[in-house]
């Protein structure tokens, strides 16, 4: 398999799809109880759908494997991230932000994160991102909306290597420092590669374990919730 990434659309839902709660539960029918049971419990619609959205890639990524959403045995490590409890070899990572959901399986350990690029956002950079990574923000050349993306893309970089290393908040964002080269690299003891991708409104980072040779073998797919579901 080496890396797959999916990318899922669950807003801007046609017309003729009516995502009400019971049309959501038939969507769900084919995922397992706990899935079901999760995206019943979402008081919002909006919330459902990443659900719904989380539980249909994860059996897309699974499917890959041989494996099936229904039956797979997860289990937590002590930071709350989950993994396939009899395989250890084979990693995934989910992300959601907006009505963006990601899912990444690869051979490697990996994290992901998308999120929705917002403004107001810039005066926690300092709080966060290193004095290297505040003077990428605060170059003259970039508008406003410029400088909203890119903290958004340090943002995804930063996070999708907490979640790759599992440290979750235990490692301040500060602590380490992105080099906005090309590759991209990370002051870290490690070596990561990583993998980064712009959609409309959004910034999505995906960080694999190892050196270059690790993405030398990488399936993307974007999709929409109405292709998936009819």
């Amino acid at each position: 398999m080496r890396t797959r990434i999916y990318m899922l659309d669950v807003g801007g839902l046609a017309g003729d799809l009516p995502a009400d709660e019971k049309r959501i539960m038939d969507w769900a029918s084919g995922l397992s109880e706990y899935r079901q049971e999760k995206i019943e419990r979402m008081k919002f619609r909006e919330d459902k759908l990443l659900s719904l959205g989380a539980g249909l890639l994860l059996s897309q990524g699974l499917k890959d494997w041989g494996l099936s959403e229904q039956t797979a045995d997860f289990a937590y490590r002590e930071n709350g991230k989950p993994f396939l409890r009899y395989y250890p070899d084979r990693h995934f990572n989910l992300s959601h932000s907006g009505s963006q959901v990601m899912a990444v399986f690869s051979d490697y350990e990996v994290g992901c994160d998308v999120e929705q690029v917002k403004s107001g956002k810039l005066r926690i950079a300092s709080r966060f991102f290193t004095e290297k990574e505040q003077a990428y923000l605060a170059d003259p050349a970039l508008s406003e909306s410029g400088r909203d993306a890119l903290f958004t893309r340090l943002w995804t970089l930063k996070e999708s290597v907490l979640k790759v290393t599992g440290a979750g908040m235990g490692m301040a964002l500060n602590s380490f420092e992105f080099s906005l080269s090309d590759p991209v690299k990370v002051s870290l003891g490690k070596e990561y590669s990583f993998l980064e991708y712009g959609l409309e409104g959004y910034r999505a980072a995906v960080c694999v374990k190892g050196g270059q040779e690790v993405l030398s073998d990488v399936f993307c797919s974007f999709q929409k919730l109405q292709d998936v579901v009819r």
